[in-house]
Protein backbone atom coordinates (compact mmCIF):
# COMPACT_ATOMS: atom_id res chain seq x y z
CA UNK A 1 0.00 0.00 0.00
CA UNK A 2 1.18 3.27 -0.65
CA UNK A 3 1.77 5.60 2.37
CA UNK A 4 -1.06 9.26 2.48
CA UNK A 5 2.24 11.30 2.42
CA UNK A 6 2.53 10.16 -1.13
CA UNK A 7 -0.84 11.19 -2.40
CA UNK A 8 -0.92 14.34 -0.52
CA UNK A 9 2.47 15.24 -2.32
CA UNK A 10 1.00 14.71 -5.48
CA UNK A 11 -1.57 16.96 -4.43
CA UNK A 12 0.41 20.00 -3.83
CA UNK A 13 2.60 19.26 -6.84
CA UNK A 14 -0.43 19.44 -9.23
CA UNK A 15 -1.63 22.34 -7.94
CA UNK A 16 2.01 24.34 -8.31
CA UNK A 17 3.86 23.24 -11.62
CA UNK A 18 3.27 20.52 -14.64
CA UNK A 19 7.01 19.71 -13.85
CA UNK A 20 6.15 18.73 -10.80
CA UNK A 21 3.71 16.16 -12.44
CA UNK A 22 6.18 14.17 -14.14
CA UNK A 23 8.64 13.88 -10.85
CA UNK A 24 5.25 12.68 -8.84
CA UNK A 25 4.83 10.23 -11.58
CA UNK A 26 8.14 9.06 -11.74
CA UNK A 27 8.73 8.55 -8.07
CA UNK A 28 4.93 6.86 -7.76
CA UNK A 29 6.31 4.15 -10.65
CA UNK A 30 9.57 3.47 -9.04
CA UNK A 31 7.79 3.14 -5.61
CA UNK A 32 5.16 0.57 -7.16
CA UNK A 33 8.31 -1.23 -9.18
CA UNK A 34 9.69 -1.67 -6.19
CA UNK A 35 7.06 -3.11 -4.50
CA UNK A 36 6.23 -5.17 -6.58
CA UNK A 37 10.00 -6.60 -7.04
CA UNK A 38 9.27 -7.15 -3.25
CA UNK A 39 6.54 -9.73 -4.30
CA UNK A 40 8.04 -12.81 -3.16
CA UNK A 41 7.33 -16.32 -5.31
CA UNK A 42 8.99 -18.06 -1.31
CA UNK A 43 11.75 -19.24 -3.28
CA UNK A 44 15.19 -17.39 -1.85
CA UNK A 45 16.10 -14.52 -3.50
CA UNK A 46 19.68 -15.52 -2.95
CA UNK A 47 19.74 -18.20 -5.09
CA UNK A 48 17.79 -17.73 -7.31
CA UNK A 49 16.47 -21.60 -7.97
CA UNK A 50 13.35 -21.73 -10.31
CA UNK A 51 10.66 -24.21 -9.62
CA UNK A 52 9.09 -24.96 -13.04
CA UNK A 53 5.56 -26.66 -12.64
CA UNK A 54 3.93 -28.11 -15.70
CA UNK A 55 -0.01 -27.93 -15.35
CA UNK A 56 -1.22 -31.09 -17.61
CA UNK A 57 -5.09 -29.45 -18.47
CA UNK A 58 -6.51 -33.02 -17.59
CA UNK A 59 -9.77 -31.94 -15.89
CA UNK A 60 -7.77 -33.23 -12.31
CA UNK A 61 -6.69 -29.98 -11.06
CA UNK A 62 -8.62 -26.90 -11.69
CA UNK A 63 -6.39 -24.13 -12.46
CA UNK A 64 -8.09 -22.02 -9.05
CA UNK A 65 -6.98 -24.61 -7.06
CA UNK A 66 -3.20 -23.80 -7.39
CA UNK A 67 -1.24 -22.04 -5.13
CA UNK A 68 0.22 -18.95 -7.13
CA UNK A 69 3.29 -18.93 -4.95
CA UNK A 70 4.10 -23.15 -5.33
CA UNK A 71 6.20 -22.42 -8.15
CA UNK A 72 8.44 -19.63 -9.56
CA UNK A 73 7.02 -20.89 -12.98
CA UNK A 74 3.97 -22.70 -14.36
CA UNK A 75 3.54 -23.97 -17.49
CA UNK A 76 0.10 -24.88 -19.34
CA UNK A 77 0.46 -28.05 -21.14
CA UNK A 78 -0.23 -28.21 -24.07
CA UNK A 79 -0.77 -26.00 -26.93
CA UNK A 80 0.34 -26.89 -30.02
CA UNK A 81 1.54 -25.82 -33.89
CA UNK A 82 -0.87 -26.00 -36.63
CA UNK A 83 -1.09 -24.37 -40.32
CA UNK A 84 2.06 -22.52 -39.36
CA UNK A 85 0.18 -20.80 -36.15
CA UNK A 86 0.64 -21.57 -32.37
CA UNK A 87 -3.05 -22.55 -31.21
CA UNK A 88 -4.76 -23.93 -28.20
CA UNK A 89 -5.46 -27.82 -28.48
CA UNK A 90 -9.16 -26.97 -27.59
CA UNK A 91 -11.48 -23.71 -27.73
CA UNK A 92 -11.82 -24.22 -24.07
CA UNK A 93 -8.34 -24.11 -23.40
CA UNK A 94 -9.00 -20.13 -23.65
CA UNK A 95 -11.17 -19.89 -20.42
CA UNK A 96 -7.93 -22.10 -18.68
CA UNK A 97 -5.30 -19.42 -19.99
CA UNK A 98 -7.41 -16.72 -18.58
CA UNK A 99 -7.47 -18.26 -14.85
CA UNK A 100 -4.04 -19.13 -15.06
CA UNK A 101 -2.83 -15.45 -16.14
CA UNK A 102 -4.96 -14.34 -13.56
CA UNK A 103 -3.04 -16.15 -10.85
CA UNK A 104 -0.19 -13.33 -11.65
CA UNK A 105 -2.94 -10.73 -9.74
CA UNK A 106 -2.23 -12.57 -6.57
CA UNK A 107 2.00 -13.04 -7.32
CA UNK A 108 2.91 -10.90 -9.68
CA UNK A 109 6.32 -12.51 -9.54
CA UNK A 110 4.80 -15.50 -11.07
CA UNK A 111 5.73 -16.06 -14.40
CA UNK A 112 3.30 -18.13 -16.44
CA UNK A 113 4.43 -19.60 -19.74
CA UNK A 114 2.63 -22.08 -22.88
CA UNK A 115 4.25 -25.18 -23.65
CA UNK A 116 3.85 -26.83 -26.82
CA UNK A 117 4.21 -30.32 -27.93
CA UNK A 118 3.08 -31.23 -31.36
CA UNK A 119 3.47 -29.78 -34.83
CA UNK A 120 7.33 -29.29 -34.85
CA UNK A 121 7.89 -31.11 -38.02
CA UNK A 122 5.94 -29.50 -40.42
CA UNK A 123 6.41 -25.61 -38.68
CA UNK A 124 10.16 -26.08 -38.47
CA UNK A 125 10.55 -27.60 -42.04
CA UNK A 126 8.50 -24.93 -43.74
CA UNK A 127 10.07 -22.17 -46.01
CA UNK A 128 11.66 -18.43 -44.41
CA UNK A 129 8.64 -16.69 -44.87
CA UNK A 130 6.38 -18.76 -43.07
CA UNK A 131 8.39 -19.45 -40.00
CA UNK A 132 8.96 -15.33 -39.91
CA UNK A 133 4.76 -14.95 -40.19
CA UNK A 134 4.56 -17.65 -37.41
CA UNK A 135 7.06 -15.51 -34.91
CA UNK A 136 4.88 -12.87 -35.26
CA UNK A 137 2.01 -14.52 -35.00
CA UNK A 138 3.04 -16.75 -31.96
CA UNK A 139 4.37 -13.27 -29.94
CA UNK A 140 0.61 -11.81 -30.82
CA UNK A 141 -1.06 -14.93 -29.07
CA UNK A 142 1.15 -15.23 -25.97
CA UNK A 143 0.48 -11.48 -25.27
CA UNK A 144 -3.02 -11.78 -26.06
CA UNK A 145 -3.55 -14.56 -23.28
CA UNK A 146 -1.35 -12.80 -21.06
CA UNK A 147 1.27 -15.47 -21.13
CA UNK A 148 5.30 -14.60 -20.12
CA UNK A 149 6.74 -17.03 -22.77
CA UNK A 150 6.41 -20.40 -24.53
CA UNK A 151 8.58 -23.53 -23.82
CA UNK A 152 9.30 -25.93 -26.47
CA UNK A 153 8.33 -29.73 -25.79
CA UNK A 154 9.35 -31.32 -29.19
CA UNK A 155 9.53 -35.17 -28.67
CA UNK A 156 11.95 -35.48 -31.08
CA UNK A 157 13.86 -34.28 -33.90
CA UNK A 158 15.15 -36.76 -36.22
CA UNK A 159 18.91 -36.26 -37.51
CA UNK A 160 18.12 -34.11 -40.49
CA UNK A 161 16.05 -31.90 -38.18
CA UNK A 162 19.19 -30.83 -36.16
CA UNK A 163 19.99 -27.45 -38.42
CA UNK A 164 16.51 -26.52 -38.99
CA UNK A 165 15.61 -26.53 -35.57
CA UNK A 166 18.89 -24.32 -34.39
CA UNK A 167 17.63 -21.68 -37.18
CA UNK A 168 14.24 -21.71 -35.78
CA UNK A 169 15.10 -21.08 -31.96
CA UNK A 170 17.60 -18.85 -33.28
CA UNK A 171 15.09 -16.41 -35.13
CA UNK A 172 12.68 -17.00 -32.82
CA UNK A 173 15.05 -15.93 -30.27
CA UNK A 174 15.67 -12.52 -32.70
CA UNK A 175 12.11 -12.11 -33.16
CA UNK A 176 11.36 -11.91 -29.10
CA UNK A 177 14.49 -9.38 -28.83
CA UNK A 178 13.02 -7.10 -31.77
CA UNK A 179 9.33 -7.54 -30.13
CA UNK A 180 10.62 -6.37 -26.60
CA UNK A 181 12.84 -3.42 -28.10
CA UNK A 182 10.02 -2.07 -30.92
CA UNK A 183 7.17 -2.54 -27.67
CA UNK A 184 9.57 -1.79 -24.78
CA UNK A 185 7.99 -4.41 -22.87
CA UNK A 186 9.56 -7.70 -20.76
CA UNK A 187 11.66 -9.64 -23.19
CA UNK A 188 9.26 -13.27 -23.25
CA UNK A 189 10.63 -16.93 -22.14
CA UNK A 190 12.00 -18.61 -24.48
CA UNK A 191 12.41 -22.35 -22.80
CA UNK A 192 12.57 -26.27 -23.71
CA UNK A 193 12.01 -29.56 -22.35
CA UNK A 194 15.10 -31.65 -23.28
CA UNK A 195 15.39 -35.58 -23.55
CA UNK A 196 16.12 -38.59 -21.13
CA UNK A 197 17.98 -40.32 -24.19
CA UNK A 198 21.45 -39.29 -25.07
CA UNK A 199 20.87 -40.62 -28.63
CA UNK A 200 17.99 -38.51 -28.74
CA UNK A 201 20.30 -35.63 -27.97
CA UNK A 202 22.60 -35.78 -30.68
CA UNK A 203 19.87 -34.21 -32.75
CA UNK A 204 20.13 -31.00 -30.85
CA UNK A 205 22.77 -28.18 -31.47
CA UNK A 206 23.76 -27.41 -27.96
CA UNK A 207 25.82 -24.21 -28.40
CA UNK A 208 22.36 -23.02 -30.31
CA UNK A 209 20.06 -24.12 -27.10
CA UNK A 210 22.50 -22.65 -24.69
CA UNK A 211 22.44 -18.96 -26.28
CA UNK A 212 18.84 -18.83 -27.50
CA UNK A 213 16.90 -20.82 -24.02
CA UNK A 214 16.28 -19.19 -20.99
CA UNK A 215 16.17 -22.55 -19.23
CA UNK A 216 15.83 -26.15 -20.00
CA UNK A 217 14.61 -28.98 -18.30
CA UNK A 218 15.86 -32.44 -18.89
CA UNK A 219 13.04 -35.01 -18.61
CA UNK A 220 14.67 -37.50 -16.04
CA UNK A 221 12.05 -39.79 -15.58
CA UNK A 222 10.52 -42.57 -18.09
CA UNK A 223 13.92 -44.10 -17.58
CA UNK A 224 12.24 -47.78 -17.74
CA UNK A 225 8.44 -48.29 -18.38
CA UNK A 226 6.39 -51.90 -19.30
CA UNK A 227 7.84 -52.03 -23.19
CA UNK A 228 6.48 -55.17 -25.05
CA UNK A 229 8.77 -57.32 -26.34
CA UNK A 230 11.58 -54.62 -25.23
CA UNK A 231 11.51 -53.51 -21.74
CA UNK A 232 9.40 -56.26 -19.82
CA UNK A 233 11.49 -56.02 -16.36
CA UNK A 234 10.05 -53.70 -13.71
CA UNK A 235 12.75 -50.85 -13.12
CA UNK A 236 12.66 -47.40 -11.20
CA UNK A 237 10.79 -44.46 -13.59
CA UNK A 238 13.59 -41.89 -11.84
CA UNK A 239 16.04 -43.10 -9.87
CA UNK A 240 18.29 -40.54 -8.53
CA UNK A 241 21.34 -43.18 -8.79
CA UNK A 242 21.54 -46.21 -10.81
CA UNK A 243 20.43 -49.47 -9.38
CA UNK A 244 22.90 -52.31 -8.88
CA UNK A 245 23.63 -54.00 -12.80
CA UNK A 246 22.25 -50.51 -14.67
CA UNK A 247 24.64 -48.40 -16.34
CA UNK A 248 24.84 -44.32 -14.85
CA UNK A 249 23.03 -42.87 -17.87
CA UNK A 250 19.86 -44.37 -16.82
CA UNK A 251 19.96 -43.15 -13.82
CA UNK A 252 19.10 -38.93 -13.07
CA UNK A 253 22.76 -38.39 -12.06
CA UNK A 254 24.34 -39.91 -14.71
CA UNK A 255 21.89 -37.93 -17.33
CA UNK A 256 22.64 -34.58 -15.47
CA UNK A 257 26.31 -35.31 -15.54
CA UNK A 258 26.17 -36.05 -19.42
CA UNK A 259 24.36 -32.95 -19.94
CA UNK A 260 26.87 -30.64 -17.89
CA UNK A 261 29.86 -32.33 -19.71
CA UNK A 262 28.53 -31.01 -23.17
CA UNK A 263 28.88 -27.42 -22.30
CA UNK A 264 25.61 -26.61 -21.04
CA UNK A 265 25.36 -23.46 -19.01
CA UNK A 266 24.62 -25.49 -15.61
CA UNK A 267 22.34 -22.18 -14.25
CA UNK A 268 20.13 -23.20 -17.38
CA UNK A 269 19.36 -26.76 -16.86
CA UNK A 270 16.54 -27.58 -14.71
CA UNK A 271 16.46 -31.39 -12.87
CA UNK A 272 13.20 -33.06 -14.06
CA UNK A 273 11.06 -34.41 -11.33
CA UNK A 274 8.24 -36.67 -11.87
CA UNK A 275 4.67 -36.77 -9.80
CA UNK A 276 3.92 -39.78 -11.40
CA UNK A 277 4.68 -43.65 -10.95
CA UNK A 278 5.02 -46.18 -13.54
CA UNK A 279 3.41 -49.83 -13.28
CA UNK A 280 4.19 -53.08 -14.31
CA UNK A 281 2.04 -56.73 -13.79
CA UNK A 282 4.27 -58.90 -12.15
CA UNK A 283 4.53 -62.68 -13.68
CA UNK A 284 4.22 -64.10 -10.76
CA UNK A 285 3.56 -62.45 -6.66
CA UNK A 286 6.34 -63.93 -5.40
CA UNK A 287 9.06 -62.07 -7.38
CA UNK A 288 8.86 -58.48 -6.54
CA UNK A 289 12.27 -56.86 -6.61
CA UNK A 290 13.83 -54.57 -9.07
CA UNK A 291 14.54 -56.24 -12.48
CA UNK A 292 11.46 -58.77 -11.54
CA UNK A 293 9.94 -60.06 -14.74
CA UNK A 294 6.59 -58.47 -15.81
CA UNK A 295 3.76 -59.34 -18.33
CA UNK A 296 2.19 -56.22 -18.99
CA UNK A 297 1.60 -52.54 -17.38
CA UNK A 298 0.18 -52.04 -14.20
CA UNK A 299 -4.03 -52.32 -13.84
CA UNK A 300 -5.89 -48.92 -13.92
CA UNK A 301 -5.43 -46.43 -10.86
CA UNK A 302 -8.79 -45.36 -9.39
CA UNK A 303 -8.20 -41.59 -10.60
CA UNK A 304 -6.77 -41.32 -14.01
CA UNK A 305 -8.22 -44.78 -14.79
CA UNK A 306 -4.75 -45.54 -17.22
CA UNK A 307 -2.87 -48.34 -17.50
CA UNK A 308 1.27 -48.13 -16.40
CA UNK A 309 0.93 -44.79 -14.65
CA UNK A 310 -0.28 -44.14 -10.97
CA UNK A 311 -0.72 -40.27 -9.81
CA UNK A 312 0.83 -39.69 -6.59
CA UNK A 313 -2.98 -40.29 -4.84
CA UNK A 314 -2.79 -43.43 -6.37
CA UNK A 315 0.47 -44.60 -5.59
CA UNK A 316 -1.00 -43.51 -1.55
CA UNK A 317 -4.38 -45.09 -2.20
CA UNK A 318 -2.30 -48.32 -2.89
CA UNK A 319 -0.64 -47.88 0.12
CA UNK A 320 -3.34 -47.77 2.14
CA UNK A 321 -4.62 -50.41 0.98
CA UNK A 322 -1.94 -52.92 1.47
CA UNK A 323 0.49 -52.50 -1.03
CA UNK A 324 4.18 -52.73 0.58
CA UNK A 325 6.48 -49.77 0.90
CA UNK A 326 10.42 -50.37 -0.39
CA UNK A 327 12.93 -48.03 -0.04
CA UNK A 328 15.66 -48.71 -2.30
CA UNK A 329 19.16 -47.49 -0.66
CA UNK A 330 20.88 -47.64 -3.71
CA UNK A 331 18.99 -45.81 -6.41
CA UNK A 332 17.08 -43.90 -3.70
CA UNK A 333 13.03 -44.04 -4.80
CA UNK A 334 10.66 -45.78 -3.56
CA UNK A 335 8.59 -48.48 -4.73
CA UNK A 336 6.12 -50.69 -4.10
CA UNK A 337 4.52 -54.01 -4.85
CA UNK A 338 0.91 -55.77 -3.68
CA UNK A 339 0.09 -59.14 -4.95
CA UNK A 340 0.71 -58.65 -9.07
CA UNK A 341 0.99 -54.75 -8.94
CA UNK A 342 4.63 -53.19 -8.98
CA UNK A 343 5.01 -49.36 -8.71
CA UNK A 344 8.04 -47.62 -9.42
CA UNK A 345 7.17 -43.94 -8.03
CA UNK A 346 8.30 -40.06 -6.64
CA UNK A 347 7.78 -39.28 -2.69
CA UNK A 348 8.19 -36.11 -1.28
CA UNK A 349 11.42 -37.89 0.51
CA UNK A 350 13.23 -38.70 -2.83
CA UNK A 351 12.13 -35.96 -4.61
CA UNK A 352 13.67 -33.31 -1.70
CA UNK A 353 17.01 -35.92 -2.02
CA UNK A 354 16.81 -34.64 -5.52
CA UNK A 355 16.72 -30.90 -5.08
CA UNK A 356 18.97 -31.53 -2.62
CA UNK A 357 21.79 -32.99 -4.68
CA UNK A 358 21.45 -30.88 -7.47
CA UNK A 359 21.04 -27.55 -5.49
CA UNK A 360 24.53 -26.45 -6.27
CA UNK A 361 24.59 -27.75 -9.53
CA UNK A 362 21.68 -26.49 -11.73
CA UNK A 363 19.19 -24.35 -12.08
CA UNK A 364 16.41 -25.49 -10.31
CA UNK A 365 13.75 -28.45 -10.46
CA UNK A 366 11.07 -28.79 -13.60
CA UNK A 367 8.18 -31.15 -12.35
CA UNK A 368 5.72 -32.89 -14.46
CA UNK A 369 3.09 -32.40 -13.24
CA UNK A 370 1.51 -30.43 -10.81
CA UNK A 371 -1.85 -31.89 -11.73
CA UNK A 372 -0.38 -35.58 -10.36
CA UNK A 373 0.75 -34.36 -7.23
CA UNK A 374 -1.58 -34.41 -4.34
CA UNK A 375 -3.66 -31.15 -4.42
CA UNK A 376 -5.72 -31.59 -1.27
CA UNK A 377 -3.14 -32.84 0.92
CA UNK A 378 -5.24 -35.70 1.42
CA UNK A 379 -2.53 -38.51 1.74
CA UNK A 380 0.08 -36.77 3.68
CA UNK A 381 0.65 -37.02 7.49
CA UNK A 382 0.23 -33.17 8.33
CA UNK A 383 -2.67 -32.74 5.43
CA UNK A 384 0.25 -30.62 3.33
CA UNK A 385 -0.77 -30.10 -0.04
CA UNK A 386 1.14 -31.05 -2.75
CA UNK A 387 3.64 -32.99 -0.96
CA UNK A 388 6.21 -33.58 -3.28
CA UNK A 389 6.31 -30.28 -4.69
CA UNK A 390 6.39 -28.72 -1.65
CA UNK A 391 9.10 -30.88 -0.46
CA UNK A 392 11.43 -29.22 -3.47
CA UNK A 393 10.23 -26.17 -2.47
CA UNK A 394 11.76 -26.55 1.14
CA UNK A 395 14.89 -27.26 -0.48
CA UNK A 396 15.19 -24.50 -3.14
CA UNK A 397 14.50 -22.15 -0.08
CA UNK A 398 16.56 -23.41 2.00
CA UNK A 399 14.37 -24.64 5.01
CA UNK A 400 15.23 -27.96 4.23
CA UNK A 401 18.92 -28.13 3.87
CA UNK A 402 19.99 -28.86 7.19
CA UNK A 403 17.23 -31.79 7.74
CA UNK A 404 16.13 -29.64 10.29
CA UNK A 405 12.60 -30.18 9.34
CA UNK A 406 10.92 -33.69 8.03
CA UNK A 407 9.07 -33.85 4.71
CA UNK A 408 5.87 -34.54 4.19
CA UNK A 409 4.95 -38.52 4.21
CA UNK A 410 1.82 -40.70 3.14
CA UNK A 411 -0.50 -42.18 5.28
CA UNK A 412 0.30 -45.47 5.00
Amino acid sequence: MFESWWIDSVKNMLLNNSVYILIAVSALLLSFLGAMANVETKISANNNKKLVCYYFASGLLQVTEIDPFLCTHLIFAFAMFKHGKLTEVSPSDIKLFGQMANLKLKNPALKVMLSVQNGFSELVNSDDATIKKFYNQAIHYLREYRFDGIDLDWEFPRANEKEKYSRFLKGFRDAIINHSQNSLRPQLLLTAALPNNVRKLQNYDIDTLNSTLDFATVMAYDFHMFIKNADITTGFNSPLFPPANEKKIYSTVGLMDYYLNTGFSSSKLLVGLPTYGRTWKLKTAENHGVHAPAVNKGDPGPVIHRRGVFTYPEVCSALKNGSHYVWDSEAEVPYLYNDLLWCSFEDPESAANKAKYFLQKCGGVGVWTITFDDAEGKYSNDSQKFPIITAVKKVLMGADNKDSSPVSQPVL
